[in-house]
This record gives structure tokens, sequence and C-alpha cells, in this order.
């Protein structure tokens, strides 16, 4: 096992929130066969057997990269689906994110005859901090995992959810695929990102619908998929906080106090 605190790009972390698939590579059709009454039978079904676990009261392991090969060998499903041992496995700490800790865990490629069909293999675990935690984790791990029975072409499978330690894990989205963002700000073109993005949320959008699931069962996804907490907190951070010349986070130096108060007070652009 290898260990290493030199940083890969963060465009891994949280490829899943980017186009993913969509971008360079045709995704399968997502399921739009079933009627709404099955289609709600088979997720409702669904749901009851995949809901995330509350976690009881019980102390965060804080993880760091040397904790990362034994917390994937204590959980089966990282362990069947990496392969390997702890001889085969390199770890890359990830930098980027302010909001999770995250770590790629590669199975390396050893020498031979080449009948090692998980070598090469690559996951994504990543950790939520106790600062931030505010059940982000919880609704980004059954957000997946609907996601995955609604369009399974369309994000990484959900390999592991941890409540207790608010631990989520994934299989590496790996080239050619990238963040939209990066690639469209280099001057990239996909033709096809339209229609697909459009197949995307009309999916998603029907099945999550009040008419599909029905009212009861619709009220209590809006329920449970709830977070008060991390919009309050990005309310304030992005709409609120950057335009309040009180807010503790806005500082400036003396000589832009003019300059500040024309662009806050005025809407005077700056210079």
């Amino acid at each position: 096992m290898r260990s290493s605190s030199s940083h890969v790009s963060s465009a891994g972390w949280s490829q899943y929130t980017s186009v993913l698939k969509l971008c360079q590579c045709r995704s399968r059709p997502c399921r739009t066969n079933a009627t709404p009454a099955a289609a709600h039978d088979e997720r409702e079904q669904s749901s009851r057997n995949q809901r995330c676990p509350e976690a009881p009261p019980q102390q965060q392991l804080m993880l760091t990269s040397p904790d990362v090969p034994q917390y994937v060998a204590q959980h089966e499903a990282l362990q069947r689906w990496l392969g390997g041992s702890f001889d085969d496995w390199e770890v890359l700490e990830m930098r980027g994110g302010v909001i999770n800790a995250c770590w790629q865990v590669n199975r390396l490629k050893r020498g031979g005859g080449g009948g090692d069909a998980g070598a090469g293999r690559s996951l994504i675990v990543k950790q939520a901090l106790p600062y931030v935690r505010a059940e982000r984790m919880r609704v980004e791990a059954e957000a997946m995992a609907w996601m995955g029975r609604v369009c399974p072409s369309a994000v990484p499978q959900l390999l592991l959810y941890d409540p207790i330690h608010h631990v989520l894990a994934m299989p590496l989205v790996a080239p050619p695929h990238r963040p939209l963002v990066e690639a469209v700000r280099d001057g990239e073109v996909f033709p096809d990102l339209a229609p697909q993005l459009a197949a995307l949320l009309s999916s998603m959008f029907s099945a999550s619908s009040a008419d599909v699931m029905g009212a009861e069962a619709h009220a209590a996804a809006v329920a449970g998929y709830a977070n008060s907490d991390i919009v309050a907190a990005n309310e304030q951070v992005v709409l609120i906080g950057p335009f309040e010349p009180s807010d503790p986070s806005n500082s400036w130096l003396p000589e832009l106090d003019n300059a500040v108060a024309a662009l806050w007070w005025a809407g005077a652009p700056l210079g």
C-alpha cells in the first residue's frame, strides 16, 4: 500500500455533481418505459430497502490518508469492489474541496500475465467534516441512490454510505470524463449536451413529481431531502454575506473604503 499527500486534481471528488458521463460518451437512456404507478411502486420498495440509516450517537472517526486503506479493508462492499489487499492499493489525497476530505484509492497494476481483472480500478472515499456536516452527506447519499435507480447511466454507483463516520464511497469516473465547467472553460463543444441534459432533467423531474409518486410519498420525500442547515449556510455565504458590509467575512484595505461604499450602496462600478 502506498499513501501520498501529493494531491491530484479536485476534479474527481465532486465529479458526480458535474455532467459525468453525459459529456464525452453517449449515456444509456434513463428509465421511461414503466408506468407511473409501476415506477412508483418499484422506487418505493427500493427506497425502503436502501434508505440511508440514521447514525446512532457515536464519536466520529476523522480519517487521514494512512487510515483510508484500513477503512476500505473493513467494509466488505469496498474491499470486494476494489479487490486486492493493502499491498495493491495506492491512496492519494485530493485537494480543492472545502466541505469534504477526499481520497482516491487506486488498485495498482502488477506485472505478470494480465489475469487480474480488477487491476487499475479506483474509487473515491470522502468524508464530511464535522463543522459543515449538517446532514449534507446523508442527503447526498440518498440522492445518489435515488438517481441511480431513476437514471443509472448518469451517476456513479453508491458503494457505501457510513452514517456514523459520515463517509461516502463511489467508483472514480476516470478520464476522458471531466467536470463540465472545466471543459467549457477550455473551449470544448459538446453538440449532444443539450438533449442529453434535457433527457436527464426530464427523467429526474418526472420521477420525482407528485403525479408519479403520489401526494403522500412526494411530501415524505420532500421532508426527507430537506436540509435547512446547509441551505441557510449557502444563503449566508453566497446571497447575503457578500452584500452586507457588516458581515465579519468581508474585509478590505482602508484605502478601498470609498470604492467599497460606492459598490455596495450606490451600485457604482469600481474604477
